[in-house]
């Protein structure tokens, strides 16, 4: 169902969004 595809979707960008953004708040780590 297209419902399934968008919260799919939905999740994997927040998921990305969420580790750039754990990234870009720590570069001391690296």
């Amino acid at each position: 169902m297209w419902f399934q595809i968008l919260s799919l979707v939905t999740v994997a960008i927040v998921f990305v969004v969420r580790l750039v953004v754990a990234l870009t708040d720590r570069p001391t780590r690296r």
